[in-house]
């Protein structure tokens, strides 16, 4: 039987949700040494990690410890991306693409304070796909500020939304 992963029905169970995302990236950047380590830290549990995120573990025999995988296709709900038209809510269909926007939400932030445009290099041409719509990032250093005296960037946290996936 195939594996899937709960898709939360309240805002209590959203937050579970993104605690266990938490304790996942934990694991894989490398400040938590074990499952049960990053679950601790995130304020959640190893079976709420499974039931919300099982499809990023990985268990080597019947009994055995669980391990993160290196990616998974856990649609991480409401984070903020920085396009052309400004800044959107998309639900980002995976571990690659949420660390996509992440990194060029700090670019944009490495920009926005020393206005070195080196940063942005990397995500020029590129985007990510949601369903059949792809959204590029903004790279242009002019459009970008143009955004920001708009009042049209919020670059303080990049997860804003609710129980949308």
């Amino acid at each position: 039987m195939k594996k899937r992963n709960a898709k939360p029905r309240n805002q209590r169970e959203f937050e579970a949700k993104l605690r266990t995302l938490e304790a996942i990236r934990k694991v894989r950047s490398g400040a938590s040494k074990t499952l049960s380590e990053a679950a601790r830290d995130s304020r959640t549990r190893v079976s709420t990690i499974r039931k919300y995120a099982g499809t990023a573990l990985k268990q080597k025999c019947p009994g055995g410890r669980c391990e993160v995988t290196a990616s998974d296709r856990i649609t991480r709900p409401g984070m903020a991306m920085i396009t052309p038209e400004g800044q959107i809510m998309i639900n980002a269909p995976g571990s690659r693409a949420a660390s996509m926007i992440g990194r060029h939400d700090n670019a944009v932030k490495h920009y926005q304070a020393t206005g070195f445009t080196s940063e942005l290099e990397p995500f020029k041409n590129k985007g990510i796909r949601v369903g059949k719509k792809i959204y590029l990032f903004e790279t242009n250093p002019d459009n970008l500020d143009k955004l920001w005296r708009e009042g049209k960037l919020e670059i303080e946290e990049i997860y804003k939304g609710d129980l949308a996936a």
